[in-house]
């Protein structure tokens, strides 16, 4: 939550992140460690911030080391040659690391990644591939029937699928 937090209240402050170099750059990494930047990845939530999820991820070492050497370079009190040090995230964006793009992982692999970090599928589900053959075997979605639920505190029994006569 910490890390989350910290994150919000950089972007609010000093505006949209460029890259993940400029993210590693203006964050505190002693919060937003490599755990949570990885979990970030993996979940999608940083997929503005590259080409994909696997370049993302190839780069994520350069850039926290980016990040961790202009974060001793401030505390020291020094700017390096090229002007990447600098306070907050007031002056330029940290450069991007030069790596091509590398090829997006697989869709479970993306769907996998999602699901360990937030629990539940965003940008697809397992059974859509299946979706198309499933027609032959199923007539309705859970959805279309569960819609007619007893009211809680009414009296009325389970109605059961279709909404048949109270129990």
């Amino acid at each position: 939550r910490t890390a989350i937090d910290a994150l919000i209240a950089e972007r609010e402050a000093n505006g949209p992140f460029r890259s993940l170099e400029d993210l590693c750059r203006r964050l505190d990494l002693q919060k937003l460690n490599r755990r949570v930047l990885e979990a970030l990845i993996r979940s999608g939530s940083l997929d503005c911030l590259g080409p994909n999820r696997a370049t993302l991820m190839q780069r994520l070492p350069a850039a926290m080391q980016l990040g961790d050497q202009n974060a001793k370079m401030v505390d020291a009190g020094q700017s390096d040659l090229f002007g990447l040090a600098t306070d907050g995230g007031s002056a330029a964006a940290a450069p991007v690391i030069d790596t091509p793009p590398l090829p997006e992982w697989s869709e479970r692999v993306r769907r996998d990644g999602e699901r360990e970090t937030l629990g539940l599928y965003l940008t697809g589900h397992p059974m859509d591939a299946y979706e198309s053959g499933l027609a032959r075997f199923v007539t309705h979605r859970l959805g279309d029937l569960v819609s007619e639920r007893p009211i809680a505190g009414s009296g009325e029994g389970y109605r059961g699928f279709g909404g048949g006569k109270p129990v």
